[in-house]
């Protein structure tokens, strides 16, 4: 978790909470070079929906 310390020092303005939900998801789920290429409706699935992902 010690990589999501620069997220939260965003505020809510800057980064809204599904950002960094989406931003935590992806950094989760990256390889050891950084990269990570999930379908919208997969992260939808397991985040927000379709819609919130979008916008």
């Amino acid at each position: 978790m010690s990589c999501f310390w620069k997220i939260y020092s965003y505020s809510a303005d800057e980064f809204p909470a599904r950002v960094k939900t989406v931003y935590m998801y992806l950094k989760d789920r990256s390889n050891t070079n950084g990269e990570c290429w999930p379908a919208i409706n997969t992260i939808a699935r397991e985040t927000f929906n379709r819609y919130f992902l979008k916008k």
